[in-house]
């Protein structure tokens, strides 16, 4: 057994025959949704890795591998992979199987728009380029309902992609060591202007992307950024 995932019609078992294994396992899962922020999030692992010189990816085992889809428990107990990705940007994600309206298992998915299928959750941004994966970006650990991380700036220009796994409201984005900060606009997007002891002293361009944000001009190479998102 590779994919874990509970509960479902072959862990939950039966009671007098099969008549109690949906209501049984629908009771579990409302249970586990509705003490969970967000519904679908990596609590914790889920890493994915590239497959040397290929164009596939994998999941590799830990300890604490577990995901969370609107109250299913996710885990596995050996290597999972994915292959055949075209050159591309792919958004990876872990999908739930189900015959009968019951969940059976998942797998892992992928699609190019950053669009999550139904019963999935993002686990990874990745770039395939010449037939191998060049770089791949992993879902944000456990977020709830905020988030703060850090970006070293690259030099890479303006369209640098931060990937977080689930799509920011808001974001205040602040220099590390600094007093500059950079507020966004309350439409997800827009025109961040940086400010010191309440003064301007200049602006960047933050938009939300596909399950992340670009981070404009706030990439200059070897300056660590702080930012904190909202779902």
């Amino acid at each position: 057994m590779a994919t874990i995932c509970f509960p479902t019609e072959n862990g939950v078992g039966t009671l007098y025959g099969s008549s109690a294994q949906v209501p049984r396992e629908r009771s579990l899962t409302a249970l586990l949704a509705a003490v969970s922020c967000p519904r679908l999030q990596v609590t914790s692992g889920f890493d994915v890795t590239a497959i040397s010189a290929s164009n596939g990816v994998e999941l590799l085992t830990s300890s604490l591998d577990l995901a969370l889809i609107n109250g299913y428990l996710l885990s596995f107990d050996s290597t999972v992979q994915l292959t055949g990705l075209s050159n591309n940007t792919h958004y990876v994600y872990a999908q739930l199987t189900k015959s009968s309206n019951l969940v059976t298992t998942w797998s892992l998915v992928s699609n190019t728009t950053g669009t999550i299928p139904t019963d999935a959750v993002p686990l990874a941004r990745v770039v395939v380029a010449g037939g191998t994966v060049s770089a791949i970006q992993n879902a944000k650990k456990n977020p709830g309902s905020c988030y703060d991380g850090d970006y070293t700036g690259d030099g890479s220009g303006t369209s640098r992609v931060i990937f977080l796994g689930f799509n920011p409201k808001v974001m205040i984005n602040a220099n590390s060591g600094d007093t500059s900060f950079w507020i966004t606009s309350t439409t997800n997007q827009g025109t961040i202007l940086i400010q010191t002891a309440g003064s301007t002293i200049g602006s960047s361009t933050i938009t939300i992307v596909a399950l992340g944000f670009t981070v404009g001009t706030l990439n200059t190479n070897g300056v660590d950024y702080h930012y904190k998102v909202f779902l």
